[in-house]
């Protein structure tokens, strides 16, 4: 077994073992609680219950539907088990205790309006109860209520009145004498103020990792989910909003309840989708969404009574979620890091238990598990973000070693670029005088010798120094400009100049180079040009390398010179009819020393004209294009730029 698969059932096994912890840590108070039957006509009795360490629980109670009866007017009459379909009516219930000490009654009032009477007194109104709706205001209460039994009994009548919330009137009420009582309730305030507790301190560590590091967009979601948690654990649990201000709408509050639901769905998926990127299909997280949206458009502009009765839907919908979610993870399980690993552990850990909170929730369970597996989740999601976090800060820090490593290596070959122009810039300067001496005097000696032909092969062997002196020179004149041009050391005359007169001028100057191969020469000025900001010296050197160019891979054809206007510039086009250009060598054509090879390459060329008279040209913010067609010419067209 591979060492991370032993870590991924270690913490699986570590997990089960925390959760089982928690539920029995959860489970355990120093004075439990024991459900009770209640007994026909609302009797339960209680007489031989002690009451030393533990406390009694009732939830059944004699109903009477659709009638407020007081106290003197149930009498004997016969109520019947309690009706989940009424939306008014009067709860009995008669304890029949072992002796006259005073007894704690702690209710749980339902989510709606309720009258207390204990033995015949009114005690407490939570919200108004009324036979209809209007005559009716919903409210929640915890209340707690110390009494002495009469003749051994207690009677509790109760009014209740639910035009708002799901079915459903169900009363809880704990009886016990003071001093378990008090002790049950402070044990489970601290159990309710540790899980607030864990949830906040879980929502401040991943919002504040969050806020360190942006880009980790699952620490935010976290975060979100643990404060809906939060607010989801506050308001069923301790009534917070009550308990700060009992005069807080019961509406608003019972809707935070349910918007928190869906909440806490929309963060965990968005969660999910961040920590496991790739595995929700875009179409069904806009659907969920819209699903989440519409209900969170219920709770915001539909009766309470409505949205309650649809709280099916957001469970569903986190059902199909996790389920959905989990058959895409489950498909590329192999590639999971371990962080993914664990978290998928403590979602598989907490979907089971939602699951088991709604049946809890619907009476099909007695098991409640839901608290124990909401903390469990949490340590399990944080152990993974954090890992997933140092992860991150790992692979960054990798990312930015070889960061700095390659900026070490570029700055190395920039130094090694910077004396390679260097060497060329020497180099050719060095060239540049031996080279003009020696075709001056090899030109000198062969003008002294013409004239004998006794001196006729030395003549011959003077005009090739010569030649290929004068070749030698134009070489290191180019590798002079190329090592200017890199340098940033090229200078330029700018001034406004007619591109006709230039063309005319290089024409007649180098009218011998366009000769030499029996080509005809052809030129199509567009009369009228306008005047272009240029260093004519070197558009000159452009048109000269470019009819050279044309000239040693044309013969016995045709070479044409076209200029004329296209919108702000002034087009400059040589064209030629010869060989033209292989298609594979078009791409790197302009690049430093690209010649065109053919199979008798024209030792003439130094390969550097095209990448001269491009960057020539892109120095006066213009553009060169070349095409070409191997077997019929090339063409290539520069433009410049129009004066304003």
């Amino acid at each position: 077994m591979s060492e991370r698969r032993k870590n991924i059932l270690a913490f699986a096994a570590f997990l089960i073992i925390l959760f089982i912890f928690f539920q029995i840590i959860g489970n355990i108070n120093p004075v439990p609680y024991e459900q009770v039957e209640t007994e026909q006509n609302g009797h339960v009795d209680l007489s031989g219950f002690s009451f030393d360490y533990k406390l009694a629980s009732v939830g059944s109670w004699e109903h009477f539907p659709e009638e407020l009866l007081l106290p003197s007017e149930i009498g004997n009459r016969q109520g019947e088990s309690i009706s989940p379909d009424y939306a008014y009516g009067t709860h009995r219930l008669i304890l029949t205790l072992p002796d006259t000490q005073p007894y704690t009654l702690q209710f749980s009032t339902p989510d709606y309006a309720s009258r207390i009477f204990i033995e015949g007194e009114h005690i407490v109104d939570v919200g108004f109860v009324g036979p209809t709706e209007e005559e009716s205001t919903p409210q929640t209460k915890q209340f707690v209520y110390t009494v002495s039994s009469h003749n051994g009994t207690i009677e509790i009548v109760l009014h209740y009145a639910n035009y708002w919330g799901r079915a459903g009137s169900g009363v809880f009420l704990l009886v016990g004498t003071p001093g378990p009582m008090t002790q049950f309730d402070t044990a489970r305030t601290f159990d309710k103020s540790f899980r607030l507790g864990i949830l906040c301190a879980a929502f401040l560590l991943h919002f504040g990792l969050f806020l360190f590091h942006p880009k980790q967009r699952a620490n935010l979601f976290f975060s979100l989910a643990c404060l809906a948690l939060f607010f989801r654990e506050a308001l069923v649990g301790i009534k917070l909003f009550h308990t700060l201000s009992p005069f807080t709408s019961w509406h608003f509050t019972y809707g935070l309840e349910y918007l928190s639901i869906i909440l806490i769905f929309i963060f965990f998926m968005e969660y999910l989708r961040a920590f496991f990127p790739g595995h929700m299909h875009k179409p069904v997280h806009i659907a969920f969404l819209a699903i989440a949206i519409g209900y969170i458009c219920l709770i915001l502009f539909t009766p309470s009574r409505i949205y309650s009765s649809l709280l099916l839907i957001p469970q569903l919908l986190f059902l199909f979620g996790a389920i959905y979610m989990a058959i895409r993870i489950f498909r590329n399980i192999r590639q999971l890091s371990l962080d993914q690993w664990l978290a998928l552990i403590g979602l598989i850990i907490f979907a089971a238990a939602y699951v088991n909170e709604v049946f809890y929730f619907r009476d099909m369970t007695s098991i409640a598990i839901f608290s124990t597996a909401v903390l469990v989740m949490l340590f399990s999601q944080m152990i993974a973000l954090f890992l997933q976090f140092i992860r991150i800060h790992q692979e960054l820090s990798q990312i930015k070693e070889k960061d700095r490593a390659l900026s070490a290596e570029n700055k190395a070959l920039h130094h090694i670029d910077e004396l390679r122009v260097q060497f060329l810039s020497n180099v050719s300067h060095e060239l540049k005088m031996p080279l003009a001496i020696m075709s001056g005097y090899a030109q000198i000696t062969r003008q002294h010798l013409e004239g004998d032909e006794k001196n006729k092969d030395y003549i011959g062997n003077l005009r090739l120094i010569s030649s290929e002196a004068q070749r030698l020179a134009l070489m290191v004149e180019q590798l002079l400009d190329v090592t200017r041009i890199e340098e940033d050391r090229m200078a330029w005359n700018m001034q406004a100049a007619d591109i006709s007169s230039v063309i005319g001028k290089t024409i007649d100057t180098y009218f011998p180079i366009l000769n030499e191969h029996h080509n005809s020469l052809v030129t199509e000025i567009e009369p009228g040009l306008p005047l272009v900001e240029m260093d004519a010296d070197r558009i000159t050197q452009v048109l000269v390398n470019l009819i050279t160019n044309a000239v040693r891979h044309t013969k016995n054809g045709t070479i044409t010179i076209a200029a004329r206007k296209s919108g702000n510039f002034i087009s400059v086009t040589v064209q030629d009819n010869g060989s033209g250009i292989p298609a594979a060598q078009l791409e790197n054509i302009f690049d430093r020393f690209s010649t065109s090879k053919k199979k008798r390459p024209d030792k003439k060329s130094t390969g550097l004209g095209l990448y001269i008279s491009k960057r020539i040209i892109e120095a006066h913010n213009g553009t060169i294009s070349l095409s070409s067609e191997e077997g019929k010419g090339t063409s290539i067209t520069f433009q410049l730029r129009i004066k304003r």
